[in-house]
């Protein structure tokens, strides 16, 4: 399975700002969504490869899927309770 065969639920496009400030957005967003919802999240913060995967590893969600070339990432999370 790619990413293009998930069914976003959510999208973010949080280029112009920070990973911590992404990380509080996810959080919010993420506390009232259901189990299984797919968050699709879009930034240009060089951090967030290793915040995002961790943040899944401590949350338990899962990343499903990553996308990075030198000025964009895109991470595909899926909330897993």
């Amino acid at each position: 399975m790619t990413f293009m065969d998930y069914q976003i639920k959510y999208e973010n496009n949080v280029s112009d700002k920070s990973c911590t400030l992404l990380l509080t957005q996810l959080i919010k967003t993420m506390s009232t969504s259901n189990e299984g919802d797919i968050f699709r999240i879009t930034t240009t913060d060089r951090e967030s490869m290793i915040d995002i995967p961790l943040y899944c590893k401590l949350t338990g969600n899962k990343l499903i899927y990553s996308l990075m070339d030198e000025v964009m990432y895109i991470y595909f999370i899926e909330k897993s309770h």
